[in-house]
């Protein structure tokens, strides 16, 4: 008994010490943000490119001269660039692995465009400035063809890039000329963004992230965005915004801090540095948010810069670019990079023909009184996710729940706060210069009376970039993407990321986590309050699991709904991970926990399907396929296609 007691009296004083080396987080050594860090390649090529390329060198020294002269047009007028993305993919099929999904793709190029247009509400809403650049898959392809403006590249016959990636700073991989002369549409008419599967042999992990050139690359071989496309769609990461930046002549804020040994020259705030003046001085962020103020300028707060997209903070405090950044990317854009805009005679986002319509919802269940947005996903449709209308394009949604007056809306992306709650039938109705097309799906969107609070709302002594996350939440029809590398406390995403299952069906589940190096580990678990009482119980736990340090893993379960769930009202789906060991319950503090809390509406048994389907191509030649997926909810049991003039033209399958 003596024994027992020391050896718990000895436990308690570890645990103690333990915790207060955790506090604060600059002087501890559990945690480890520095080893954890993400950086970004411009420096690396843009510096080889000046001393090898005299063109671009030139064009860059041109460009700096002629920003010292330059007064901003007060127009208002808003730039859209028209991009193509390549997946470089290593032979997965499609949103698998390496080779990313449509869906993950529009998700990226929705949240860059909130990022530059500072967009109300969005992770973009910073105190920064609205860039007026947005961006958007081409419709139209070289050939004159309708396009989504994504390219798929199988590379498994290229065995260095199966191996390593691109090469970026070291020799392991791919260069960068091999990998743009694989897949390359025209540079002058499209922004080419190669997405990989690596970069300089770090498994998609920290490290290089992307790089890009500046605008002084405009209409080369060799101009075009790299990044890891696993932090493609990633909510709240920042790589795509930062390398956009530098494509449209954007420096780090840090430029000249010599690697981050010393302070950059700023005796001439126009000329030396990042030649913004509305950005002091400083050396570089460690991928984190640091605090204090600025040696570099006589002490200035480190706020005037963490929040920058083009430091190297943290993911999770950037979230702004200054109006001397606006200003060089407007001329970057409208002057050099001209050749992108519609009204210098560009077609790339000019439909080739009609619309086939097409359109997803932000959540398939509405909290009533929250707002809910659609999204047009039309093919031969551009779109940047925003609403600021094209020539000859028009658009009318209709949501009818069958009892009250319809709800109508012209917008291209509507968001719509519904008065009333019950399930809606939704249509969206294009017309562009080659007629008229429309999609109804009925049931597509159901209004709750909202969901239960929660008894138990973990928190964490510590978030940041600390590498110990959840990355990845998939269940039925919700996915959440987040990032890899911070760890959020705790968020309740049930009013916006959601699904909808029925009683005693089965549906899988799947989640991704990262362990960073701390010596740590990871443990996680995920519950559904089937009872709806806001408590997670042991009767509730649906899947666990742990991976140790340095490890990335995607655990799979098959979830079956109980018969004697709650029904016709939001659930909470809690899915909670914590470095180290993972206390049972809903204990808090957690250490370094990410919680996410995300929405199941669970239908009685009997409930009919709402049918529902995406095709892949969409355009295409005679006699080539096309391959069909099955996106119906409430769980159908058999299927009935029918295809007009083709071959067959039935099938009983789920996905033909």
């Amino acid at each position: 008994m003596k024994k027992t007691n020391i050896l718990l009296l000895l436990m308690l004083v570890f645990v103690s010490a333990t915790f207060s080396q955790l506090t604060p987080l600059k002087n501890t050594n559990q945690l480890n943000n520095s080893s954890t860090s993400e950086s970004c390649g411009f420096d690396h090529m843009h510096d080889m490119l000046l001393s090898s390329n005299a063109d671009y060198r030139q064009r860059t020294e041109d460009f700096n001269n002629f920003m010292k002269s330059y007064n901003a047009p007060k127009s208002g007028a808003t730039y859209v660039v028209p991009v193509v993305v390549h997946v470089m993919h290593k032979g997965e099929a499609v949103g698998t692995g390496s080779n990313i999904s449509e869906v993950d793709i529009n998700q990226g190029i929705l949240q860059l465009n909130e990022r530059f247009r500072k967009i109300p509400g969005s992770l973009g809403d910073g105190n920064g400035v609205d860039v007026d650049i947005e961006f958007a898959l081409a419709v139209r392809d070289p050939n004159g063809n309708c396009t989504n403006g994504i390219v798929r590249v199988d590379m498994t016959g290229n065995s260095t890039y199966m191996n390593f990636g691109v090469r970026a700073q070291t020799s392991n991989g791919i260069t960068d000329a091999a990998l743009k002369a694989t897949s390359r549409w025209n540079t002058l008419e499209y922004y080419n963004i190669y997405l990989v599967s690596e970069i300089d042999d770090n498994e998609c992990g920290f490290g290089i992230q992307g790089y890009a050139y500046f605008a002084s690359a405009h209409g080369q071989s060799y101009d075009g965005m790299v990044q890891l496309g696993c932090k493609f769609a990633q909510s709240g990461n920042t790589t795509l915004t930062h390398e956009l930046g530098h494509a449209m002549n954007l420096y780090h804020t840090f430029e000249g801090d010599n690697n981050g040994n010393s302070c950059p020259s700023n005796t001439n705030c126009s000329s030396q540095g990042d030649r913004c003046c509305d950005t002091p001085p400083h050396i570089r962020s460690a991928s984190n948010c640091v605090t204090g103020t600025n040696s570099c300028d006589g002490g200035s707060s480190k706020e005037l810069f963490i929040h920058n997209y083009m430091d190297y903070s943290s993911d999770a405090c950037q979230s702004e670019f200054t109006a001397d950044q606006k200003a060089r990317a407007n001329a970057a854009i409208s002057v050099t990079r001209a050749s992108y805009l519609a009204a210098n005679g560009n077609m790339s986002l000019v439909p080739p023909s009609t619309a086939g319509v097409d359109f997803s919802v932000s959540s398939s269940v509405v909290c009533l009184g929250s707002p809910v947005t659609f999204y047009d996903e039309s093919t031969c449709i551009p779109n940047t996710y925003q609403n600021g209308g094209w020539p000859n394009i028009s658009f009318l949604w209709t949501f009818d729940d069958g009892v009250n007056t319809p709800i109508t809306s012209t917008d291209q992306n509507p968001t719509i706060n519904f008065a009333q709650a019950g399930s809606y039938d939704v249509t969206l109705q294009i017309t562009n210069g080659s007629g008229t097309t429309s999609l109804t799906k009925p049931g597509f969107v159901s209004v709750a009376n909202g969901v239960q609070s929660s008894t138990c709302q973990n928190t964490s002594s510590n978030t940041g970039n600390f590498g110990y996350a959840i990355s990845k939440v998939v269940f039925n029809t919700m996915s959440a993407t987040s990032s890899s590398g911070t760890n959020g406390g705790w968020q309740d995403l049930t009013c916006s990321k959601n699904t909808q299952v029925t009683q005693g069906q089965n549906y899988n589940l799947e989640v991704t986590v990262n362990a960073g190096n701390s010596g740590l580990g990871l443990q996680f678990r995920v519950y559904i309050d089937y009872n709806d009482d806001g408590a997670y119980t042991a009767g509730e736990l649906v899947l666990s699991n742990s991976i140790t340090d340095n490890t990335s893993q995607t655990f799979t379960t098959s979830v079956n709904i109980p018969l004697t769930s709650t029904t016709g009202q939001l659930l909470r789906l809690r899915a909670i991970s914590d470095g180290g060991t993972l206390a049972s319950g809903c204990e808090s503090p957690l250490l370094v926990g990410d919680v996410e809390d995300y929405g199941v509406y669970i239908n009685p048994s009997g409930v009919p399907p709402v049918a529902d389907f995406s095709g892949s191509p969409t355009t295409l030649c005679e006699g080539n396929t096309v391959s069909f997926t099955d996106l119906s909810t409430n769980t159908p049991t058999s299927w009935s296609w029918t295809f007009a003039g083709g071959t067959p033209s039935s099938s009983t399958a789920q996905n033909p």
